[in-house]
C-alpha cells in the first residue's frame, strides 16, 4: 500500500478525549474515489471501583471501539482487497495503584474475513499520550501476527506486547494505559464476500480486557464492495502471455526489471520502432457502458519527433468492435521543448474528439486514472469522461453525445508513432474495473 496519511477525529469521552485513527496505516483517498477513512461503532467501557479517596466510588475504566478503513460510498474496499480494521482502547478512569492500568486488546473478523499479514502490510500499534503519537515497535512489543487462541477468550485473537518485562509501553504481555491516554492497534484483513454491516450480519469486535478481569466489547458493522474487476496485469510473470495478445513490432515491446514501477518486479519497456505500433491488447471488456482505468507511466526517453514538428503519440486507446472498430477513448501523450504532458480524450457519435486540458507530468513515474462513461441512449447526450493524474484533481468531459459505442477492447503501449519518433518509455501495473475507482 502507498503513502500513508494521519487522521485525527476527536470526541469527548467521560470527561477524557478519544481519537480514532492516531495514524491510518492505509492508502490515503484519492480524487477518484470517496475519501477514505475509519469508520468506527460507538464506544463500550469497562469499570472499576476508584479506591484512592476515602470514599471509593464506581466508574468508567478503559474504553474501547473498533472500526475498518473503507469509503462513505461504500465502493472500497472490494472483495480481494487487503484493507485494515483496528481496535482503539483510552483509559477514562482513574488509576491510582495496582493493576487496572493495564490491558489487553482482542478482536474477531466479519465473516468471510482472513488476516492478510504480510511485509508490505504489517500490524501497525500506535500510542498517543501527552499530546503526541508515537508509532510501538516491533522490539517494544507491536506483535507480527496475533495470536490465537486469544488469551482471555473474548475475541477470536490477542494482540498482547510481546516485549519480555517492562518495556516503554508495556509489562509482561498487558500493554500500559495510563489515564488520558490511548491505544491503537491496525491489522490488515481480506474478505472474500461482499458484506454490507448488519444487512449480512457482518461486524467486526474489538475488545479491552483489563488486568483486573474486566472487560468491554465494541463492533462496527463492515461493508465490503463486490469485486468489479475486468482486467489486470503488472508483467509480474515476466511476460505479456496475461493479454489477449501482443502487437511487438520487430522486439520493440519487452518486459523488463528496469520498467517496474511502485514497487513490482517488472514493467513493461515500448521502445520506438519507426512508424511501426506496438502495443498489448485486452479483449475482456464486453460492450462497456462504463470502463474504468489505470496504469503507472514513466516517459523515459521518449521523444515522439520533436525535430519534425511532431509532438503526440498514444499510450491507451479503447475501442468499440461492433459492427466495425471505432475508437472510443484515449490518452494521449505530448513531448514539446523537452517537456511531457498526458490528457484523456473521447469520441462523440459525430465523429472527431473532445479532450481534457494537458497535464504537465515530470520525467518521472506518474499514475494514470479514467472513467469512460456512454450516454444513455439518443438525445440524452450525458456521456462523462473523468480523467486524473497522479490522484489530483479530476479534469472531466460532461454533456457527451456517444450513445452508439462502448469499450469492448483495449491497446497499451505506443500508438500513432510518426516520422522522427525515437526512444522509449515505460509502463506497468495496468487494472480496468466496471464502476469502482482503481487507485490509488
Amino acid at each position: 500500500m502507498g503513502g500513508w496519511g494521519r487522521r485525527l477525529r476527536w470526541m469527548a469521552v467521560a470527561g477524557a478525549v478519544a481519537v480514532t485513527g492516531l495514524a491510518a496505516s492505509a492508502p490515503a483517498g484519492a480524487t477518484s474515489l470517496s475519501p477514505r477513512g475509519y469508520y468506527d461503532g460507538n464506544i463500550a467501557y469497562t469499570s472499576h471501583v476508584f479506591q484512592c479517596t476515602l470514599t471509593p466510588f464506581v466508574e468508567y475504566m478503559t474504553g474501547v471501539y473498533s472500526g475498518y478503513y473503507g469509503t462513505g460510498d461504500v465502493t472500497w474496499p472490494r472483495v480481494g482487497d487487503v484493507y485494515y480494521i483496528h481496535v482503539v482502547m483510552s483509559t477514562v478512569g482513574g488509576v491510582c495503584v495496582g493493576t487496572d492500568g493495564y490491558v489487553e486488546p482482542e478482536f474477531t473478523l466479519p465473516p468471510n474475513t482472513q488476516l492478510a499479514i504480510s511485509a508490505a502490510n504489517p500490524i501497525y500499534c500506535w500510542a498517543y499520550q501527552n499530546n503526541a503519537t508515537y508509532q510501538i515497535s516491533t522490539a517494544n512489543g507491536c506483535p507480527t501476527t496475533p495470536q490465537y487462541p486469544s488469551y482471555a477468550g473474548r475475541g477470536t485473537y490477542s494482540l498482547y506486547s510481546t516485549k519480555a518485562g517492562v518495556g516503554p509501553y508495556s509489562s509482561s504481555g498487558w500493554w500500559a494505559l495510563p489515564t488520558g491516554a490511548f491505544l491503537e492497534f491496525q491489522v490488515p484483513v481480506t474478505s472474500t464476500q461482499p458484506m454490507s454491516g448488519i444487512g449480512t450480519n457482518s461486524y467486526v469486535t474489538g475488545y479491552a480486557v483489563d488486568q483486573s478481569g474486566e472487560w468491554a466489547g465494541a463492533n462496527e458493522g463492515v461493508f465490503v464492495a463486490a469485486n468489479d474487476l475486468i482486467f489486470k496485469d503488472g508483467f509480474e510473470n515476466a511476460t505479456t502471455n496475461a493479454w489477449t495478445s501482443a502487437v511487438t513490432a520487430g522486439g520493440s515491446l519487452t518486459v523488463a526489471a528496469a520498467s517496474a514501477m511502485r514497487g513490482s518486479g517488472y514493467g513493461l519497456r515500448v521502445t520506438a520502432n519507426g512508424l511501426s505500433p506496438t502495443y498489448v491488447i485486452s479483449d475482456q471488456p464486453t460492450n462497456q457502458s462504463r470502463y474504468r482505468g489505470r496504469f503507472y507511466f514513466n516517459p523515459g526517453t521518449f521523444d515522439p519527433g520533436e525535430a519534425n514538428a511532431h509532438f503526440r503519440a498514444i499510450l491507451f486507446l479503447g475501442f468499440d468492435t461492433v459492427p466495425t472498430q471505432r475508437r472510443v477513448m484515449s490518452i494521449d501523450l505530448k513531448r514539446q521543448g523537452g517537456i511531457y504532458y498526458v490528457r484523456g480524450s473521447v469520441r462523440p457519435d459525430a465523429g472527431g474528439q473532445i479532450s481534457t486540458p494537458f497535464v504537465q507530468i515530470s520525467n518521472a513515474t506518474h499514475s494514470i486514472e479514467f472513467d469512460f462513461r456512454k450516454s444513455t441512449g439518443p438525445g440524452a447526450n450525458n456521456g462523462r469522461f473523468d480523467f486524473w493524474v497522479d490522484d489530483g484533481t479530476a479534469l472531466t468531459l460532461t454533456s457527451v453525445d456517444n450513445d452508439t459505442a462502448s469499450v469492448d477492447l483495449a491497446r497499451l503501449g505506443l500508438m500513432s508513432p510518426k516520422v522522427g519518433v525515437n526512444g522509449s518509455y515505460h509502463l506497468d501495473e495496468f487494472e480496468s474495473r466496471t464502476t469502482t475507482a482503481v487507485g490509488p
